[in-house]
């Protein structure tokens, strides 16, 4: 009985397009920090991707609230929350961090949003924006119980060979409790 984690990662896998093709795709997955750095010019054969994606859900049973949730799971790229959801109620922030590889990850665009449709404070969408500090941290308002997630998409050039970019995928679910119900 405890807290748990659960995970799962992806083996990698890769997709070329056409310069501007790969352009588009930057606009559609909504990555425009690694679009306002690419040149098409470059690419003029086209673009290889590789692209992984590493999922965890942080889970509770029974009342027993233990440390696991803050567990790596060794993937390129997690997301941990600095204290356990388990304690967490509505209306208090919530912190998490983004590490690559174990190393902070600064100034990352990060989505966070609930089951419910509740915007995160500050937000008229299901999906709240964030950024990461230079700590690779970040924090948002916990506006209603239930299913939360956090998601991040980081696509960087690469300087391995048969691939121009890669893009690691990391997610993270957890339940908020809501008031406890009189008897």
């Amino acid at each position: 009985r405890g807290t748990y984690v659960l995970g799962v990662s992806t083996m990698a896998s890769s997709s070329t397009r056409s310069a501007s093709e790969f352009a588009d795709y930057l606009k559609i997955e909504d990555l425009p920090d690694t679009l306002a750095t690419y040149d098409p010019a470059k690419f003029p054969n086209g673009v290889t991707y590789t692209y992984t994606k590493h999922a965890r859900a942080i889970g509770q049973a029974g009342k027993v609230l233990t440390n696991d949730f803050s567990a790596s799971l060794g993937y390129p790229l997690e997301i941990r929350l600095q204290r356990n959801p388990g304690s967490l109620k509505v209306g208090e922030q919530v912190s998490f961090q983004v590490l690559h590889m174990g190393t902070p990850v600064p100034d990352l665009r990060v989505y966070v949003g609930s089951s419910a449709h509740v915007p995160a404070k500050g937000s008229h969408h299901a999906d709240t924006l964030v950024r990461t500090d230079r700590n690779g941290s970040a924090t948002f308002e916990a506006t209603g119980a239930g299913t939360w997630y956090i998601y991040t998409n980081r696509m960087v050039p690469s300087d391995k060979k048969g691939a121009d970019f890669v893009s690691d995928r990391a997610s993270l679910t957890f339940d908020i409790a809501g008031p406890a119900k009189a008897r």
